[in-house]
């Protein structure tokens, strides 16, 4: 199955690490995983783990923020090039 993640970051904290730890389980039962966010500390592991990263614009603390709209657009075409 292929799965994508979307967090706002990866730096450390409850919700990054646990996207990081999904992220990994789901590969280890022969999933294809797919992150996406604003980047931070932890890109670096799910390249050790062998996850792509997709950088988005989206670091933002209101859901209603025009980040969250221009994202969208990325995350579609993402989407629509991997077949996710």
């Amino acid at each position: 199955m292929k799965i994508l993640l979307l967090t706002t970051h990866l730096n450390p904290g409850g919700i990054p690490r646990y996207v990081l730890n999904l992220a990994k389980g789901l590969k280890a039962r022969g999933h294809e995983v797919w992150v996406a966010s604003n980047g931070g500390n932890w890109c670096n592991q799910l390249q050790e783990l062998g996850i792509v990263h997709k950088r988005i614009p989206i670091r933002t603390k209101s859901f209603l923020s025009p980040k969250v709209f221009f994202s969208l657009f990325t995350l579609l075409g993402f989407i629509n090039m991997e077949k996710i």
